[in-house]
């Protein structure tokens, strides 16, 4: 595990004298759950986006189903003061409650992946399992990929991640430099160890 992650608050670690926890110390456990889970979660491609709207969503439903109010605008308020979002975002999650659910958001390099498979400028056969390489820079290579689908990060970041994640096989230098889209490994362990995890810890928290 990272150093970087929040240790659990001195006394409450695993073995430790019993004592009644603080609201701090509730705070620094949830972020070391977090960090935990960051750290499974990464490797998968889940983008940050993914996981925060699922949580503001689980917040507006706990605080809706708390206050048990049928006027829909003094709902809208109080979720608004119990959560800290804004009476605005609220609204949004009321009346999407689905939203961030159905539509996954992967991380900017599955995204070009992504796209580069389903674009057919650049994957004119679909009966090829891949497509087929590109020149590094140009109008139809890879730099013109990444500013498409990955906004605005740079494309030579971008190579340097999915060559080292994996992602890409390349080959020559400079401008001409020719790269292909490999295939992602699935890591079917992790995604079993992860599941593990997550099925044990709702177990005990809806004990």
């Amino acid at each position: 595990m990272s150093g970087q992650n929040s240790p659990p608050p001195p006394g409450l670690a695993t073995g430790a004298p019993a004592r009644v926890p603080t609201p701090d110390d509730v705070q620094q456990l949830l972020a070391h759950l977090l960090g935990v889970l960051a750290l499974d979660l990464l490797p998968l491609g889940l983008a940050v986006g993914d996981v925060e709207r699922q949580l503001l969503q689980h917040y507006v439903n706990a605080a809706k189903d708390a206050l048990g109010s049928s006027d829909e605008t003094a709902t809208t308020a109080s979720i608004a003061i119990a959560t800290g979002l804004s009476r605005h975002r609220v609204n949004q999650l009321l009346r999407r409650p689905t939203e961030g659910t159905k539509t996954r958001r992967n991380n900017r390099a599955l995204r070009v992946a992504e796209g580069w498979r389903a674009d057919r400028a650049y994957h004119p056969d679909p009966s090829a399992t891949q497509p087929p390489p590109v020149p590094y820079a140009g109008a139809h290579s890879f730099c013109a990929l990444v500013r498409r689908y990955s906004g605005d990060m740079p494309p030579a970041a971008m190579r340097k991640f999915m060559l080292e994640a994996g992602m890409l096989q390349a080959r020559g230098t400079g401008p001409n430099q020719q790269l292909w889209l490999q295939p992602r490994p699935q890591d079917a362990e992790a995604l079993q160890s992860l599941a593990a995890k997550l099925k044990a810890a709702i177990a005990i928290l809806e004990a």
